[in-house]
């Protein structure tokens, strides 16, 4: 199942000791649509387990569609709740996270006027190894 993987995986990250937490970590919070910051304080490796799952998933997706999916609704009090994007700003610093640490890689692609342009998210070979580790551990177990 998805959550047993990605809780699996964010333990995987916060022992390996690799990844780099902002500063501010214990008050961002994770969208406007959210009043509080998250509960779990080990939520940032979470959200990068999350984030690495989706992306090997959805092989190509950017931050934009990363900000969607990781949205909710926002209660704007007694008028009606509208939908918010996730804050994009953390999603970049996670794919950056995730990028330092070879799991996942830019797609860099060639337009018709031949410039380079960026076309999201791919996990790398490396990254698949490390996922498929911990999802064989994790069948193992059950």
């Amino acid at each position: 199942h998805a959550e047993t993987f990605i809780n699996a995986y964010a333990a995987f990250l916060s022992k390996s000791g690799k990844v780099t937490t902002p500063r501010n970590v214990e008050i961002i919070k994770t969208g406007t649509h959210r009043e509080l910051e998250p509960y779990n304080p080990d939520w940032y490796f979470v959200r990068m387990a999350a984030v690495a799952r989706k992306v090997y998933l959805r092989p190509r997706i950017g931050v934009g569609a990363l900000a969607h999916w990781f949205g909710g609704a926002k209660n704007w009090g007694v008028a009606p709740q509208k939908f918010q994007k996730a804050a994009r700003g953390l999603l970049r610093h996670i794919l950056g996270q995730l990028e330092k640490n070879g799991i996942v890689e830019t797609v860099v692609l060639e337009n018709e006027n031949g410039q380079k342009v960026t076309a999201g998210r791919n996990i790398t070979s490396s990254g698949l190894r490390e996922l498929d580790r911990v999802a064989r551990g994790l069948a193992a177990e059950e």
